[in-house]
């Protein structure tokens, strides 16, 4: 493992993870407000 170490590694491992959560919350968001435009016209 390349770590440097186990704290570091969390750390890092956390912003991956709020990374992700934050795009997925950003996906949904966008994708509601698409359909909700598509069915107006």
């Amino acid at each position: 493992m390349e770590a440097r170490s186990y704290k570091a590694w969390h750390r890092h491992m956390l912003f991956v993870m709020m990374a992700h959560l934050f795009t997925q919350m950003l996906r949904i968001h966008f994708k509601k407000n698409d359909s909700i435009d598509h069915a107006d016209g």
